[in-house]
């Protein structure tokens, strides 16, 4: 291969990489500017809320482990959506229950806004919402208990 083709080839594996870490980078700055946690409708007309259109947008372009590491960040905002990512992609349990215990004494706060309702919330309040509400799922429910009473 030539040089030519092989800087070519590099190039066009790099676009795809770059063009994923600069949206990356938009939907976070949406995400920490939103200064609150949105539904998926807000307002007294129940909007499409912009804010979780940028969150789902970035839940599919995040491995796990990306969503992860973004629930150590120091927004409340993206620490929350990127939790909420991880239940939406059904991670394991045991790793859900890992991130929580991490947060046990986060009292950072936000906003959470659903509907035409919004309510200040913690960080460690929302993620235990959060895993109590997607416990209701019966195959979550069901590992989770496991967890708690077998310890596998």
């Amino acid at each position: 291969m030539t040089q030519m083709r092989k800087a070519g080839f590099l190039f066009l594996m790099l676009v795809p990489i770059l063009a994923s870490a600069g949206e990356k980078d938009s939907l976070l700055q949406i995400l920490k500017k939103a200064k609150s946690i949105e539904g998926e409708y807000i307002g007294i007309t129940a909007d499409k809320s912009e804010v979780y259109k940028a969150a789902s947008e970035l839940w599919n372009i995040c491995s796990e482990k990306e969503l992860v590491k973004l629930t150590g960040n120091k927004d409340p905002e993206i620490t929350c959506y990127a939790f909420l990512g991880l239940l939406k992609k059904n991670a394991d349990p045991r790793l859900l229950e890992e991130i929580v215990s991490k947060h046990s004494k986060d009292l950072q706060r936000t906003q959470m806004h659903n509907g035409c309702i919004e309510w200040p919330i913690t960080v460690k309040d929302y993620m235990e919402m959060m895993l109590h509400n997607f416990m209701l799922d019966p195959g979550i429910k069901q590992q989770l208990d496991s967890l708690y009473i077998n310890g596998k």
